[in-house]
């Protein structure tokens, strides 16, 4: 089965906190542009393919992701955005914990 580079999946129901954990860290604390962009776009796609499952996780990543809006790199900060946007779809304004920024 061959899969297109664009199309999404439906993710499983499953526990993705360990992922998410290590995201959250190459967000945060990398400094390669590469990484924090690939890390951005796993992002994207597992919000896209969870849906509303991934709100619970989506909590968890999106104050880093706003972190870095303050970007100087172009790349960065559009991976940033199409990650935040696609969180947006699917979080609940009520799960998001201000204090975290």
């Amino acid at each position: 089965m061959k899969i297109e580079k664009d199309t999404l999946i439906k993710l499983p129901k499953g526990d993705y906190i360990s992922l998410v954990t290590d995201l959250k860290v190459v967000i945060k604390k990398d400094t390669n542009v590469l990484l924090i962009s690939k890390a951005l776009k796993i992002v994207k796609a597992l919000a896209d393919g969870m849906r509303t499952l991934f709100s619970q996780y989506g909590a968890i990543l999106l104050p880093e992701i706003i972190a870095r809006f303050k970007e100087k790199k172009a790349a960065v900060l559009e991976q940033a955005r199409t990650a935040a946007d696609a969180i947006a779809l699917v979080i609940k304004v009520i799960t998001f914990n201000m204090t975290k920024l």
